[in-house]
């Protein structure tokens, strides 16, 4: 299994040039300050950097139009995620781009996935079977202050585009179906696809093979081609030197119908300028002035014989370009009649062809032997169109099958009661620690429904999350990540619980995985730890990193835009 360990992050807001960055501690970083100082925001830019966008993103925030540089590690090896706007692109430990993209769904959710080891594939509301986005693969480690609390299962948005996700997302996290059953199911899916497209293939040809046996005549004669041999290679010679003439026609048609559209444009054009040539001869001669000034450039123009000759001078060229156009155009049209007559004076030859056809050896016509060796050509055609779809069905018929049974290899009841058993026993546990019960039902699945209220709703999620970690930490064969549990103490705890909560959090992080807790108080918990304190109310970003922070990220923009302008800083 791939283990994420976050590294540092970077924020940058060229809109208000300001910026933050923080590092994070391998095992547990607190983000502690007064309500309104950030906090949240700078928490849900954390797995907002793969596109997981939490449930709920401040207006103002998002109107700073703040883009995110997440330095991580999957299993040592450093990588950093760059989000630009709506545009991703991950780089390398040197700093080399590695991708970019822009479809959550398409390009960036396969990506990570792939980077992650999330490997599983579930069926969208569309029924297309697809890679789930980012949000689907940190959903158990991250529960959003605004959402989360209520409900373990809405920490981010965009969930809906996946029915009845819940199941299959725990089941695969937790191991009760590792990996190896999620990847034969896909294959089983696109076995079963690939089958059902060949179906409606085979179907169509089906169709089409009924609608043309059913305008065939009865065959009452067994034909042979041989008896007309003489007569079908004079047919044959007949039909080629119709095709070169045919061809030749076509060819002087095309041409002159180009000839006659030049011609048309021309004449349009002619006619405009003639018009406007008309139109200025006029006017000039009911001008009284002597001079005319140009509307537009203030050019003064003299108004005397000679100019108002030479525009009637132009006129009457136009004119006589037009009426030659003109002319040219009817000739034009008369040749493209001409050359569509010649294909009618070829009846003759067509004729002799059907007298060819028509020709008889006892009852037997040549156009039947033709007819009946073009109906047993597409008869042939068809049967191996059908046997190769038939036999397309049956390999894919046989993937199914082999998929089907190693999704059943991996579909281990014993395996589920281990794990179940498992969950059970830290559940119940960590209930004690928060003082709260759960029912027979909540322990008998990974994903019961819980639906208590006031201060005794957010311990009870928080244990039975923990109870889920723990269970994941220890039987995933899919990737850790870290927890991130955005300002746990809602619903107004009082004093022992609230410290009951922090203590809680602090204590029982995983083995190996990483802790990012945010609270406005520790509530006494024992703490020494990597601290990340945002001071300022309603200022997460500062004026005073903004040069730093720019300087670092610019060229990682850069790359990302294909504006490359060297070595990274």
């Amino acid at each position: 299994m791939k283990n994420l360990k976050l590294r540092r992050l970077l924020l940058l807001s060229s809109l208000e040039g300001k910026a933050r960055q923080e590092k994070f501690d391998s095992d547990t970083t607190v983000v502690f300050g007064e309500n309104d100082t950030g906090k949240s925001h700078l928490i849900k830019s954390i797995y907002g950097a793969f596109g997981a966008v939490s449930s709920v993103v401040n207006e103002k925030w998002t109107k700073a139009s703040v883009a995110v540089l997440l330095e991580f590690s999957v299993d040592g090896t450093i990588h950093s995620i760059l989000r630009f706007d709506d545009q991703f692109a991950l780089f390398d430990a040197a700093d080399n781009l590695l991708w970019t993209g822009t479809s959550l769904v398409k390009e960036v959710g396969p990506k990570v996935a792939e980077l992650l080891d999330f490997t599983i594939q579930l069926t969208t509301k569309s029924n297309d079977l697809v890679v789930p986005p980012p949000q689907f693969c940190f959903l158990p480690f991250y529960q959003d202050q605004d959402r989360g609390w209520d409900d373990s299962w809405s920490s981010f948005k965009s969930l809906a585009m996946i029915p009845n996700f819940k199941k299959s997302i725990l089941e695969y996290h937790t191991g009760i179906r590792p990996r190896e059953y999620y990847s034969a199911q896909a294959e089983r899916a696109d076995a079963q696809r690939e089958q059902n497209e060949l179906k409606a293939e085979r179907r169509a040809l089906d169709r089409a093979t009924a609608r043309l046996r059913n305008g065939r005549s009865p065959v009452t004669a067994t034909f042979s081609p041989e008896l007309f041999g003489q007569q079908i290679e004079q047919l044959l010679a007949e039909l080629n030197e119709l095709r070169a003439i045919y061809e030749g026609v076509k060819h002087k048609i095309s041409e002159l119908q180009s000839r006659r559209a030049v011609l048309v444009e021309e004449i349009e054009i002619a006619r405009v300028a003639l018009a406007e040539l008309d139109a200025d001869v006029k006017f000039t001669q009911s001008l009284a002035d002597a001079q005319v000034v140009c509307p537009t450039c203030n050019t003064v123009h003299e108004n005397d014989f000679a100019n108002r000759f030479n525009l009637i001078s132009d006129a009457d060229a136009c004119r006589g370009f037009l009426a030659s156009a003109r002319h040219s155009l009817i000739e034009v049209e008369a040749d493209v009649a001409r050359q569509m007559a010649s294909l009618r004076s070829y009846s003759d030859r067509i004729g002799s062809i059907d007298a060819l056809l028509e020709e008889r050896r006892g009852e037997v016509k040549l156009r039947d032997v033709l007819k009946d060796e073009s109906e047993r050509m597409v008869d042939a055609t068809i049967a191996a169109e059908r046997a190769v779809i038939d036999g397309g069905i049956v390999e894919w018929q046989i993937k199914e099958d082999e998929a089907a049974k190693r999704m059943k290899a991996h579909s281990s009841a014993k395996r589920k009661a281990e794990i179940v058993a498992f969950y059970t026993k830290k559940l119940s546990a960590f209930a004690v620690e928060l003082g709260v019960t759960f029912g027979a039902a909540a322990k008998k699945s990974v994903s019961p429904k819980i639906n208590e209220t006031g201060s005794y709703g957010p311990r009870a999620i928080l244990a039975y999350h923990f109870a889920l970690l723990h269970t994941i930490r220890e039987y995933t064969t899919s990737c850790l990540c870290p927890i991130i549990l955005d300002t746990p103490l809602q619903q107004d705890q009082d004093e022992k619980n609230a410290a009951a909560i922090i203590a809680f959090a602090l204590k029982n992080r995983p083995r190996d995985m990483q802790l990012v807790l945010g609270t406005v108080s520790l509530h006494g918990a024992a703490y020494d730890g990597h601290v990340i304190n945002p001071q300022v109310k309603e200022s997460l970003l500062r004026e005073d990193e903004f040069e730093a922070v720019n300087g670092y990220m610019r060229p990682f923009i850069n790359k990302m835009l294909g504006q490359d302008q060297g070595e990274l800083l």
